[in-house]
């Protein structure tokens, strides 16, 4: 894998403007996220950027070509559509040290469109359209606290767990409330004795919903099995299935997509995550589940690393 030496001097402050069906791997590194080094899976190249919009921020969420981006100082967030470049400013958030997940339902010229943030120690929604001044704050019943949440067909779903039951939530908006619909509430999937801490991922997969059951070994970061289940609306309940076919799953220590694996480069019924703070991309096979470890941008640094798919 080698750097991809581009004649014209200004896309260095610009992302690799290649079409590529699947997802991108960008890894933000340095001291303060000054540097974005974007993987093509696809052309199995590496892009290095320093994108002034992009410099100092995290990347909170990315959907719809649109990236939601925090200020890394600030509470400042703001949307970034990095064809374009057009940005779309939100209003400021207090940080919190609990867990907080990010929604962008849908395009921000869509009349529709809220970026909503979810926070666990507040056990709080906060939402906005592109152009309020203020977020809504809704407090959340701890039934309706969201482990894990993606838009499918125009709709925003969460999954929440309690009493050892996952049920999954379709969320409405009707003014200035969210009101929650459950669809599927099912016993928790039993755990491995040597697995102790877990991740959870809802993911679009062309018609389909998935939940994505990321396991650690013990207390360590250490990935040891992922189990996928596809919603049966019909049934009502989530079936586990043993592969996704002609198809690839990619995790961020967010948030996940799917793709198709001949149009994105990638193998397929494989599971490509990565990890908060690491480099390396790993690679889960679904069929014989092995895990391959790669190294996508050998300049990056290694403690300094944020990695994040994101569409392009």
């Amino acid at each position: 894998m080698e750097a991809y030496d581009e004649a014209n001097k200004n896309s260095y402050s610009r992302p690799p403007l290649r079409h590529q069906p699947g997802p991108w791997l960008v890894i933000c590194d340095e001291k303060h996220q000054e540097r974005q080094t974007f993987f093509s899976t696809s052309e199995n190249h590496f892009y290095p950027r320093i994108i002034p919009d992009m410099c100092s921020k995290y990347i909170e969420t990315s959907n719809f070509g649109w990236l939601v981006l925090k200020d890394c100082v600030s509470d400042d967030f703001f949307l970034l559509n990095l064809r374009s470049m057009e940005k779309a400013h939100l209003p400021e958030l207090k940080s919190s040290f609990g867990y907080r997940t990010c929604i962008l339902s849908a395009t921000p010229s869509d009349p529709n469109c809220r970026v909503i943030f979810f926070d666990s120690s507040d056990k709080c929604a906060s939402f906005c359209q592109p152009g309020d001044v203020e977020y809504i704050k809704q407090e959340l019943d701890d039934d309706y606290m969201p482990f894990a949440a993606t838009t499918f067909k125009g709709k925003v779903y969460w999954l929440t767990l309690r009493w050892s039951r996952y049920s999954l939530v379709v969320v409405d908006f009707t003014g200035q409330s969210l009101y929650f619909r459950g669809l599927i509430e099912q016993q928790c999937l039993a755990m491995p004795e040597e697995a102790i801490c877990s991740r959870y991922y809802l993911i679009e997969n062309e018609n389909e919903l998935l939940f994505v059951h990321k396991i650690y070994l013990g207390f360590s970061s250490d990935v040891m099995n992922f189990r996928v289940l596809r919603a049966e609306f019909s049934k009502m309940e989530w079936v586990e299935i043993e592969s996704i076919g002609q198809r690839t799953i990619f995790l961020d220590n967010n948030s996940g997509m799917a793709s198709s694996s001949v149009e994105a480069g990638t193998r397929s019924n494989c599971i490509y995550f990565v990890d908060f703070r690491d480099k390396n991309l790993y690679v889960f096979d679904m069929e014989d589940r092995s895990i391959t470890t790669l190294l996508p941008c050998p300049n990056v640094s290694r403690h300094d690393s944020l990695p994040c798919w994101i569409w392009l």
